[in-house]
């Protein structure tokens, strides 16, 4: 029997990190909390005395309630047990301050604003790179094994996290929307929360949308933004027939898709999926919330921990020889 010799293949790569000691230190921080209770946390988390009828809960601070929220998330506790928490926390760190009832948490989460993370600044001037994509998140429901053993069939309930990255992997826009909202519409509404200029705009087909085009094209205050979607297999050209859409159309029909995704260097939109695979990991596949309100809060404190985790510290990797 002949031997059957492997040959490497030519697009197979191999990497190294080359931070290893320092992206060791920062995976350690992520389960430090103390970082996390900053000065300004501390001097706001006094309740503040406000008119109420007897038996009313106290008002704590919105920077108390989402230090609270996303303890939970990030430790995956329920909301008694972050109560809780919160006692033990403040026990050992022998802070005379009151803890939000569970129940407050719950109430609070559906209209509190999230503050945006500020390690991740932009030049005024800089043209940001900006990969789109989302992903489904589960949320509370029958689950399936119920369903397996009772032979019932019911509808399977989810969201959408539409998610924006730059070119580093910093989230810089999210949206929670139901599962009947299209890829497309949503990009709208992340790019009106970019505030600098787009330099490249990556996403898949389902993002190759006339309103989408016109919605970049009127977003920079410069020049339009360099948009990387691959046309649908059914796309035709315009009545122009110079439009940048026009030209992949024809290019991919000279090339083929292959070469347009090398040299249009569309790869890069594989950094919003490892993205969402991280958020599914580190934050939960689950929405914990019932009511969409508080979801959308979840959701937002989710993101603001992975920039947080981001910020701590990433792997450098390089490719071997």
């Amino acid at each position: 029997m002949a031997n059957k010799s492997r040959t490497k293949s030519k697009f197979s790569k191999k990497y190294r990190t080359t931070n290893w000691a320092d992206y060791n230190r920062s995976l350690i921080q992520r389960g430090n909390f103390a970082i996390l209770i900053s000065t300004d946390v501390l001097d706001s988390w006094k309740p503040v005395a406000t008119k109420r009828a007897r038996g009313g809960q106290l008002r704590y601070s919105d920077i108390a309630i989402e230090l609270a929220l996303s303890l939970r998330l990030l430790f995956k506790l329920g909301l008694r047990q972050t109560e809780g928490f919160l006692h033990s926390l403040v026990k050992l760190a022998k802070l005379h301050v009151e803890v939000p009832h569970f129940s407050t948490l719950c109430r609070r989460a559906a209209a509190l604003r999230i503050r945006p993370l500020q390690t991740r600044a932009y030049d005024p001037d800089e043209r940001v790179t900006m990969i789109v994509d989302s992903t489904g998140l589960k949320m509370y429901g029958e689950r399936e094994w119920q369903a397996e053993k009772h032979k019932v069939k019911g509808r399977k309930t989810w969201r959408k996290l539409h998610l924006a990255i730059d070119g580093q992997g910093f989230i810089i826009a999210h949206e929670l929307t139901t599962n009947k909202k299209g890829d497309a519409p949503v990009a709208e509404a992340l790019v009106d929360q970019v505030e600098n200029d787009i330099g490249n705009f990556l996403g898949d087909g389902a993002y190759d949308r006339k309103p989408l085009y016109e919605k970049l094209a009127n977003h920079n205050k410069g020049a339009p933004p360099n948009v990387i979607i691959p046309p649908r297999k059914d796309a035709v050209r315009s009545k122009e027939g110079n439009t940048p859409r026009d030209h992949r159309i024809q290019y991919i029909k000279e090339h083929g898709r292959k070469a347009w995704e090398r040299d249009a260097k569309y790869g890069q939109r594989n950094l919003v999926e490892s993205t969402m695979f991280r958020y599914k990991e580190c934050i939960g596949r689950k929405l914990k919330s019932r009511s969409m309100d508080n979801q959308k809060t979840e959701a937002a404190i989710g993101v603001k921990l992975l920039n947080w985790m981001w910020s701590l510290g990433k792997p450098i990797t390089e490719e071997t020889a």
